[in-house]
């Protein structure tokens, strides 16, 4: 009895070993695809641009760069997956706002080296400074405000929401302001 128990346990781990070596032959190829694949990337921007009226900050203009990774042959002439760190300035009639954050989106540069010409559809989610002046529906005009907006983009329509708490002082105001806005580009 003792020497079927032995069996059955040395057949058992025979059986456990060679399913592990296989598994481990499957990790090292699939990591041996994922080094090649990933060996030869190699640090991009580029440049996104938008033009948008919101509440707080009125009609602004939104200039800023994602800074992602892809192979170092790949040209971004027609459409491409951009997801990366984006960091954005916009200046507008009632104010201004510096945000930096995580993109992906779906774009070609056409001829452009430098910026994207069609962003086909993307997101982000980012933190933000606001800082509000001219002719901002806020009463006083000089607040400034921290926050988490999001911004979306289907063909050449973006949307833009955000939730900012005041950190400058302004007697009588509500400390918390929701920011939505809608424009063109990215």
């Amino acid at each position: 009895m003792s020497v079927v128990r032995c069996r059955v346990s040395l057949l058992a781990l025979t059986l456990a070993a060679s399913a592990a070596s296989g598994f481990a032959t499957e990790a090292g190829d699939a990591e041996a695809r994922v080094r090649a694949e990933t060996g030869d990337l190699v640090r991009r921007e580029v440049g996104t641009r938008s033009v948008r009226y919101s509440y707080l900050t009125r009609l602004s203009v939104v200039g800023g760069v994602v800074l992602y990774r892809e192979p170092r042959d790949f040209e971004c002439a027609t459409a491409c997956a951009v997801k990366g760190l984006i960091a954005q300035a916009e200046v507008g009639s009632g104010g201004g706002a510096l945000s930096a954050g995580w993109a992906s989106l779906v774009g070609a540069r056409g001829g452009n080296r430098h910026f994207l010409r069609h962003v086909y559809v993307g997101y982000a989610v980012k933190g933000a400074l606001l800082r509000t002046w001219g002719s901002t529906p806020l009463k006083p005009t000089g607040q400034t405000f921290a926050g988490v907006e999001a911004e979306f983009t289907i063909s050449v329509a973006c949307f833009s929401f955000g939730a900012y708490r005041r950190v400058s002082s302004a007697p009588g105001e509500p400390s918390w302001r929701i920011n939505g806005g809608v424009g063109w580009g990215f």
